[in-house]
């Protein structure tokens, strides 16, 4: 679709940051019950660090590219 480079690193950014808030929404709309949402909740919390040392990773390496450009 020819996007700049600056709209590229905006679109893969841009996921990273809802899935925590999304994850918590979905034990309401689901009806877990109160005992049960740790069991839900906490790979939700996995990933959602999973995905912030990742998209670290990435900027770094995408700052890198850029700077040796």
């Amino acid at each position: 679709m020819k996007f700049n480079d600056k709209d590229i690193i905006t679109v893969t950014f841009c996921g990273s940051k809802k899935s925590l808030v999304h994850g918590c929404l979905f034990l309401l709309v689901l009806g877990i019950p109160e005992d049960k949402k740790v069991l839900f909740l906490l790979p939700v919390m996995v990933y959602y660090s999973f995905q912030l040392f990742y998209v670290s990773w990435l900027a770094n390496k995408l700052a890198r590219s850029v700077s040796d450009v």
